[in-house]
């Protein structure tokens, strides 16, 4: 895991630059969830790599109205210990994670 460090706000640094091999949170390029879509974040406008986290009490319905949409799913449902969640891109392609609490 990486250690704790103050981040850049110089871009080009992050996407060009001497540490062009990490995101922006400092863990090494291919840890994404979906690998073509780290590589789009770093080299894609400021904003892609923002994530939107939705809470939903029911994560197959939200996924299953998600996919009936039409919408994008990078994620299908997966457990992760803390919840069940999976993600999707929105119209604009800005990347959703929806996350259903156990309880």
């Amino acid at each position: 895991m990486p250690t704790s460090r103050p981040l850049s706000t110089d871009p080009q640094r992050l996407y060009d630059g001497e540490n062009a091999d990490e995101t922006a949170e400092g863990w090494p390029a291919g840890t994404c969830h979906h690998a073509e879509r780290g590589q789009q974040t770093r080299q894609g406008p400021a904003g892609l790599g923002f994530v939107l986290v939705v809470p939903t009490t029911d994560l197959d319905a939200t996924w299953r109205l998600w996919r009936e949409e039409g919408l994008t799913v990078t994620l299908d449902p997966e457990d992760v210990g803390w919840a069940r969640i999976f993600y999707g891109l929105d119209p604009d392609g800005y990347e959703v994670m929806f996350e259903q609490f156990p309880g």
